[in-house]
């Protein structure tokens, strides 16, 4: 209710793609009335249809994972009320947070990836021969006590830089930083919205009082997307410059009719 729609108005943002409007529609119109948007870049530099493919993957890519990571963290929260209430007395500790709710696994690791080790090493008493088959596993990395002492507990007060949830090197996740931005923000507005745990309820009343709590939370999420999508989206150019050889920047003024006035389509799309 609340995780969901606030990562999908950020991206929507950074493309120029209005809420529920069709990523192939709003690629057309680009294509024709150029913004300072990602969407308007991509159609000028890649056919149309392509454009709309990468559209699509980085709204999915941005969308789903971060959502996820909200989720997460709100329930990590809500079943360590010491840790919450550290956070919540303190917005400072919010992006020091952030990184322990990433590096915090929900589970434990169960699988990792099949690689091939470059050259000899040893892990304890096991040596791997050079050729030889790994699995890797970011999760178990991330619960290494050699850096992050007592790592089986969620601590919102340590140092949990240097986590592996985003990857490393050539494969580190391009989004990173729009991620960290919009966890950020979630996590500064909630002990506004939610400062403490709900009542417990039974019955009718507890159906009532999730309904009121619910939509409480959606028209919160409405007011953060609109009031926090913008400067996420904008602290986040670089990022999306980043992004094959593209560059956000291109400027242009909105469509117009044949009549000369505004189209609807424009209106629409310049007013997003």
């Amino acid at each position: 209710m609340f995780s969901e729609p606030f990562p999908e108005l950020v991206i929507r943002r950074l493309l120029g793609a209005p809420p529920g409007e069709d990523l192939a529609e709003v690629a057309r119109f680009k294509l024709g009335h150029p913004a300072d948007d990602l969407l308007s870049e991509l159609v000028r530099e890649i056919p149309p249809a392509e454009a709309v493919r990468y559209a699509t993957l980085l709204l999915y890519a941005g969308h789903v994972t971060t959502t996820t990571a909200i989720d997460k963290g709100v329930v990590l929260l809500d079943t360590h009320p010491a840790q919450r209430a550290a956070v919540w007395a303190d917005p400072a500790r919010v992006p020091g947070a952030v990184e322990e709710i990433l590096r915090f696994p929900v589970h434990p690791p169960r699988r990792g990836r099949p690689r091939r080790a470059t050259a000899a090493f040893a892990v304890g008493d096991h040596r791997v021969e050079a050729g030889g088959l790994v699995l890797l596993s970011a999760v178990a990395a991330n619960l290494d006590g050699t850096v992050f002492p007592a790592a089986l507990e969620f601590e919102v007060r340590r140092d949990a830089t240097g986590h592996l949830a985003f990857g490393h090197g050539p494969y580190h996740c391009l989004g990173a930083p729009l991620a960290r931005l919009e966890l950020q923000a979630v996590f500064t507005a909630l002990p506004r919205l939610l400062p403490g745990p709900p009542p417990r309820r039974t019955g009718r009343r507890a159906a009532a009082a999730r309904r009121h709590r619910a939509h409480g939370v959606r028209g919160a999420a409405r007011d953060l997307g609109n009031g926090q999508a913008c400067a996420a989206a904008s602290s986040s150019r670089s990022a999306a410059a980043n992004f094959g050889a593209l560059r956000c920047g291109a400027r242009c003024a909105p469509g117009t009719s044949t009549n000369g006035s505004p189209s609807s389509s424009a209106r629409i799309f310049a007013g997003w």
